[in-house]
């Protein structure tokens, strides 16, 4: 699967340690999710932009933690940017949708680049 130019499959491998935080049998959701606490800025749709940390990633998504005030509301699109785990590598812009939100911060679905 590509997003906004790069394969998912990159992310797991590249990008992050793999430390499972809930196993299958527990977690009725289509893809792992692992540990990723770096940082992520963020574009809403106004423009502003502000820094969240990332608390877990999957190959459809990943959820950011931040105060409920400053963050986007669901059904928002907005334009990500992780920071770059590998030296020499500039970070890539994802478009993702806001699905989920709650006191911890926020669920983010990645938007293929024909879905937005």
């Amino acid at each position: 699967m590509n997003i906004n130019g790069f394969k998912t499959a990159a992310i797991s491998k590249v990008w992050i340690k793999p430390a499972v935080i809930k196993t299958m049998a527990t977690d009725k959701r289509k893809f792992l999710r692992f540990e990723l606490p770096v940082d992520v800025k963020l574009t809403d749709t106004s423009g502003s932009e502000i820094i969240l940390k990332s608390q877990d990633i999957s190959d459809s998504g990943l959820f950011l933690r931040g105060e409920h005030s400053a963050l986007p509301e669901v059904g928002e699109v907005v334009v990500i940017q992780l920071a770059s785990l590998v030296a020499g590598d500039a970070p890539r812009e994802i478009t993702a949708k806001v699905v989920r939100q709650n006191n911890e911060g926020i669920g983010l679905e990645f938007l293929l680049d024909n879905e937005n």
